[in-house]
Protein backbone atom coordinates (compact mmCIF):
# COMPACT_ATOMS: atom_id res chain seq x y z
CA UNK A 1 0.00 0.00 0.00
CA UNK A 2 3.03 2.29 0.35
CA UNK A 3 3.31 3.06 -3.34
CA UNK A 4 -0.44 3.47 -3.83
CA UNK A 5 -0.67 6.01 -1.02
CA UNK A 6 2.46 7.83 -2.14
CA UNK A 7 0.77 8.49 -5.49
CA UNK A 8 -2.32 9.74 -3.68
CA UNK A 9 -0.23 12.03 -1.47
CA UNK A 10 1.30 13.40 -4.66
CA UNK A 11 -2.17 13.86 -6.13
CA UNK A 12 -3.15 16.05 -3.19
CA UNK A 13 -0.66 18.62 -4.46
CA UNK A 14 -2.48 18.71 -7.77
CA UNK A 15 -5.75 19.45 -5.98
CA UNK A 16 -4.02 22.29 -4.13
CA UNK A 17 -2.87 24.18 -7.21
CA UNK A 18 -4.04 27.77 -7.45
CA UNK A 19 -5.62 29.51 -10.44
CA UNK A 20 -6.61 26.21 -12.00
CA UNK A 21 -10.10 24.96 -12.80
CA UNK A 22 -11.40 22.27 -10.48
CA UNK A 23 -11.98 19.88 -13.37
CA UNK A 24 -8.33 20.22 -14.38
CA UNK A 25 -7.15 19.73 -10.80
CA UNK A 26 -9.27 16.61 -10.43
CA UNK A 27 -7.95 15.23 -13.71
CA UNK A 28 -4.37 15.88 -12.62
CA UNK A 29 -4.96 14.28 -9.22
CA UNK A 30 -6.44 11.22 -10.89
CA UNK A 31 -3.47 11.05 -13.22
CA UNK A 32 -1.09 11.26 -10.25
CA UNK A 33 -2.93 8.38 -8.59
CA UNK A 34 -2.41 6.34 -11.75
CA UNK A 35 -3.68 2.77 -11.85
CA UNK A 36 -4.34 2.46 -8.13
CA UNK A 37 -7.98 1.50 -8.57
CA UNK A 38 -9.13 4.69 -6.85
CA UNK A 39 -10.52 7.97 -8.17
CA UNK A 40 -10.97 11.46 -6.73
CA UNK A 41 -14.33 12.35 -5.22
CA UNK A 42 -14.34 16.05 -6.05
CA UNK A 43 -17.19 16.80 -3.62
CA UNK A 44 -14.94 16.01 -0.67
CA UNK A 45 -11.65 17.30 -2.04
CA UNK A 46 -10.11 20.76 -1.80
CA UNK A 47 -6.76 22.51 -1.49
CA UNK A 48 -6.12 20.93 1.92
CA UNK A 49 -7.02 17.30 1.35
CA UNK A 50 -8.09 14.93 -1.39
CA UNK A 51 -10.57 12.08 -1.02
CA UNK A 52 -10.13 8.96 -3.13
CA UNK A 53 -12.82 6.31 -3.49
CA UNK A 54 -12.30 2.76 -4.73
CA UNK A 55 -13.54 2.16 -8.27
CA UNK A 56 -14.96 -1.18 -7.18
CA UNK A 57 -16.38 -0.38 -3.74
CA UNK A 58 -17.41 3.10 -2.47
CA UNK A 59 -16.99 1.96 1.14
CA UNK A 60 -13.22 1.79 0.58
CA UNK A 61 -11.69 5.26 0.78
CA UNK A 62 -8.38 7.05 1.16
CA UNK A 63 -7.80 10.59 2.40
CA UNK A 64 -4.62 12.45 1.47
CA UNK A 65 -3.57 15.56 3.41
CA UNK A 66 -1.69 18.07 1.26
CA UNK A 67 1.76 19.06 2.41
CA UNK A 68 4.21 21.79 1.49
CA UNK A 69 3.56 23.48 -1.84
CA UNK A 70 6.85 24.26 -3.56
CA UNK A 71 5.44 26.20 -6.52
CA UNK A 72 6.18 29.89 -6.86
CA UNK A 73 6.83 32.43 -4.11
CA UNK A 74 4.21 30.99 -1.79
CA UNK A 75 5.90 27.61 -2.18
CA UNK A 76 9.20 28.99 -1.01
CA UNK A 77 7.55 30.44 2.09
CA UNK A 78 5.79 27.13 2.72
CA UNK A 79 9.05 25.20 2.59
CA UNK A 80 10.74 27.66 4.92
CA UNK A 81 7.86 27.46 7.44
CA UNK A 82 7.73 23.67 7.23
CA UNK A 83 11.43 23.28 7.90
CA UNK A 84 11.37 25.80 10.73
CA UNK A 85 8.46 23.94 12.32
CA UNK A 86 10.22 20.58 12.08
CA UNK A 87 13.32 22.02 13.70
CA UNK A 88 11.33 23.22 16.68
CA UNK A 89 11.42 26.92 15.77
CA UNK A 90 7.97 27.26 14.18
CA UNK A 91 4.63 28.03 15.79
CA UNK A 92 0.99 28.52 14.96
CA UNK A 93 0.18 25.14 13.42
CA UNK A 94 -2.30 23.87 16.00
CA UNK A 95 -5.41 25.35 14.40
CA UNK A 96 -4.58 23.90 11.00
CA UNK A 97 -4.02 20.48 12.52
CA UNK A 98 -7.35 20.58 14.34
CA UNK A 99 -9.25 21.79 11.26
CA UNK A 100 -7.86 18.97 9.17
CA UNK A 101 -8.80 16.39 11.80
CA UNK A 102 -12.39 17.62 11.82
CA UNK A 103 -12.52 17.77 8.04
CA UNK A 104 -11.31 14.16 7.80
CA UNK A 105 -14.04 13.05 10.19
CA UNK A 106 -16.70 15.05 8.33
CA UNK A 107 -15.73 13.49 4.98
CA UNK A 108 -16.11 9.98 6.35
CA UNK A 109 -19.44 10.79 8.01
CA UNK A 110 -20.79 12.17 4.75
CA UNK A 111 -19.67 9.14 2.75
CA UNK A 112 -21.11 6.76 5.33
CA UNK A 113 -24.47 8.47 5.02
CA UNK A 114 -24.37 7.68 1.31
CA UNK A 115 -22.86 4.21 1.22
CA UNK A 116 -22.94 2.78 4.74
CA UNK A 117 -20.07 2.21 7.10
CA UNK A 118 -16.57 2.52 5.66
CA UNK A 119 -14.96 -0.91 5.29
CA UNK A 120 -11.47 0.37 4.51
CA UNK A 121 -9.92 3.70 5.46
CA UNK A 122 -6.42 4.59 4.35
CA UNK A 123 -4.78 7.91 5.18
CA UNK A 124 -1.66 9.56 3.84
CA UNK A 125 0.26 12.81 3.57
CA UNK A 126 3.66 14.23 2.79
CA UNK A 127 5.61 16.79 4.79
CA UNK A 128 3.22 19.05 6.70
CA UNK A 129 0.40 16.87 5.34
CA UNK A 130 1.95 13.85 6.99
CA UNK A 131 2.08 15.83 10.22
CA UNK A 132 -1.60 16.78 10.07
CA UNK A 133 -2.55 13.22 9.15
CA UNK A 134 -0.63 11.84 12.14
CA UNK A 135 -2.25 14.42 14.40
CA UNK A 136 -5.73 13.42 13.18
CA UNK A 137 -5.04 9.72 13.71
CA UNK A 138 -3.63 10.33 17.19
CA UNK A 139 -6.49 12.52 18.38
CA UNK A 140 -9.59 11.01 16.78
CA UNK A 141 -11.10 7.80 18.19
CA UNK A 142 -13.54 8.04 15.26
CA UNK A 143 -10.70 7.73 12.75
CA UNK A 144 -8.85 5.13 14.82
CA UNK A 145 -11.93 2.89 14.88
CA UNK A 146 -12.12 2.86 11.07
CA UNK A 147 -8.45 3.05 10.14
CA UNK A 148 -7.04 0.28 7.97
CA UNK A 149 -3.64 1.80 7.27
CA UNK A 150 -1.81 5.13 7.33
CA UNK A 151 1.40 5.95 5.50
CA UNK A 152 3.19 9.28 5.93
CA UNK A 153 6.08 10.46 3.76
CA UNK A 154 8.79 12.69 5.23
CA UNK A 155 6.16 13.84 7.72
CA UNK A 156 6.75 16.90 9.87
CA UNK A 157 7.93 15.58 13.24
CA UNK A 158 8.48 18.47 15.61
CA UNK A 159 9.72 17.32 19.05
CA UNK A 160 7.85 20.27 20.60
CA UNK A 161 4.57 18.90 19.24
CA UNK A 162 4.84 15.35 20.59
CA UNK A 163 2.45 16.02 23.45
CA UNK A 164 -0.27 16.48 20.82
CA UNK A 165 0.38 13.09 19.22
CA UNK A 166 1.03 10.99 22.30
CA UNK A 167 -1.45 8.14 22.72
CA UNK A 168 -2.18 5.68 25.49
CA UNK A 169 -0.60 2.23 25.61
CA UNK A 170 -3.52 0.36 24.03
CA UNK A 171 -3.98 2.89 21.24
CA UNK A 172 -0.28 2.81 20.50
CA UNK A 173 -0.32 -0.99 20.24
CA UNK A 174 -3.18 -0.76 17.74
CA UNK A 175 -1.64 2.04 15.68
CA UNK A 176 1.75 0.36 15.62
CA UNK A 177 0.15 -2.32 13.44
CA UNK A 178 -1.39 0.16 11.01
CA UNK A 179 0.84 3.22 10.70
CA UNK A 180 4.17 3.55 8.88
CA UNK A 181 6.26 6.70 8.65
CA UNK A 182 8.41 6.61 5.52
CA UNK A 183 11.37 8.97 5.38
CA UNK A 184 14.45 9.65 3.28
CA UNK A 185 17.66 9.39 5.27
CA UNK A 186 18.81 13.02 4.96
CA UNK A 187 15.37 14.61 5.30
CA UNK A 188 15.40 17.25 8.08
CA UNK A 189 11.62 17.62 8.36
CA UNK A 190 11.03 14.05 9.54
CA UNK A 191 14.27 13.84 11.55
CA UNK A 192 12.28 13.97 14.79
CA UNK A 193 11.27 10.35 14.21
CA UNK A 194 14.89 9.34 14.83
CA UNK A 195 14.62 10.32 18.48
CA UNK A 196 10.97 9.66 19.26
CA UNK A 197 8.05 7.99 17.50
CA UNK A 198 4.75 8.45 19.35
CA UNK A 199 3.16 5.56 17.42
CA UNK A 200 3.66 3.53 14.27
CA UNK A 201 6.82 2.24 12.66
CA UNK A 202 9.55 4.22 10.91
CA UNK A 203 11.03 3.06 7.61
CA UNK A 204 14.08 4.98 6.41
CA UNK A 205 15.44 4.87 2.86
CA UNK A 206 18.41 5.97 0.83
CA UNK A 207 17.82 7.36 -2.63
CA UNK A 208 20.30 6.23 -5.26
CA UNK A 209 20.04 9.26 -7.50
CA UNK A 210 18.16 12.18 -5.91
CA UNK A 211 17.00 14.87 -8.32
CA UNK A 212 18.95 18.11 -8.32
CA UNK A 213 17.07 21.32 -7.67
CA UNK A 214 19.98 23.43 -6.51
CA UNK A 215 18.79 26.74 -7.91
CA UNK A 216 15.47 26.68 -6.04
CA UNK A 217 16.98 25.57 -2.76
CA UNK A 218 19.95 27.89 -2.95
CA UNK A 219 17.56 30.83 -3.35
CA UNK A 220 15.41 29.58 -0.48
CA UNK A 221 18.32 29.09 1.91
CA UNK A 222 19.88 32.41 0.93
CA UNK A 223 16.64 34.19 1.81
CA UNK A 224 16.11 32.48 5.16
CA UNK A 225 18.67 33.45 7.81
CA UNK A 226 17.14 31.04 10.34
CA UNK A 227 17.59 28.00 8.13
CA UNK A 228 20.99 29.24 7.02
CA UNK A 229 22.02 29.54 10.67
CA UNK A 230 20.96 25.92 11.14
CA UNK A 231 23.45 24.97 8.41
CA UNK A 232 20.73 23.32 6.34
CA UNK A 233 22.09 22.09 3.01
CA UNK A 234 20.52 21.86 -0.41
CA UNK A 235 20.97 18.07 -0.35
CA UNK A 236 18.99 17.81 2.87
CA UNK A 237 16.11 19.80 1.42
CA UNK A 238 16.18 17.76 -1.79
CA UNK A 239 15.76 14.65 0.33
CA UNK A 240 12.48 16.09 1.58
CA UNK A 241 10.73 16.18 -1.80
CA UNK A 242 7.74 13.94 -2.52
CA UNK A 243 9.01 12.71 -5.86
CA UNK A 244 11.71 10.74 -4.07
CA UNK A 245 8.90 8.27 -3.33
CA UNK A 246 6.97 8.42 -6.60
CA UNK A 247 9.46 8.96 -9.44
CA UNK A 248 11.17 5.59 -9.05
CA UNK A 249 10.02 3.57 -6.02
CA UNK A 250 12.36 0.70 -6.88
CA UNK A 251 15.30 3.05 -6.30
CA UNK A 252 14.43 3.32 -2.61
CA UNK A 253 16.85 1.27 -0.54
CA UNK A 254 16.12 0.39 3.08
CA UNK A 255 18.62 1.74 5.58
Amino acid sequence: MRDTLSYMASGAYEMGKKNTRQSDRVAAANQAAGKTGYHVDARYSDANMTTYVSDADPTKIAIAHRGTDVSGKKGMRDVQSDLQFAMGIGRGYEDRFKRRQKRSEDIIKALEQEHGRVTELHMTGHSLGGGTMNYAVANSPYLQERLTSAHSFNAAANPLFYNETNVDKNTKAMLDKKVTHHRIELDPVSAGFKTKTPFGNVQTYKVEKPKKRRNFFRRMLDRDPILRAKRLTGSAVEAHMMDNFTANPTALKNV
